[in-house]
């Protein structure tokens, strides 16, 4: 069984994780869009590419169940790593969370 080490030292070696690394390795990396990923490939990604490239990065996700998701999924990935997630700025009346 691989422990979470050996997990993401597959996923720092993967083509499409190589070229994510390069193009946010740019100077001027402007956005990227990610679709189609499955599960928590998302997370699985953005660990990998921390693991190359330490750096601070800004994800958007779709809503806050999501955010939180791969906030814990990217922190068990990279131990003592702090994720931070942002609250919304859309605040519905009468909605205290």
């Amino acid at each position: 069984m691989l422990d979470k080490k050996e997990f993401l030292k597959i996923y720092t070696r993967d083509a499409l994780t190589l070229l994510l690394q390069e193009h946010l390795g740019q100077r001027m990396p402007g956005n990227v869009r990610l679709e189609g990923l499955s599960g928590s490939l998302d997370a699985v990604l953005a660990a990998a590419v921390f693991q190359l490239k330490p750096q601070s990065t800004l994800y958007v996700l779709e809503d806050r169940e999501q955010a939180i998701y791969f906030q814990n999924d990217v922190q068990n990935l990279l131990e003592g790593v702090e994720v931070l997630v942002f609250p919304g700025s859309y605040k519905s009346p009468y909605e205290y969370t």
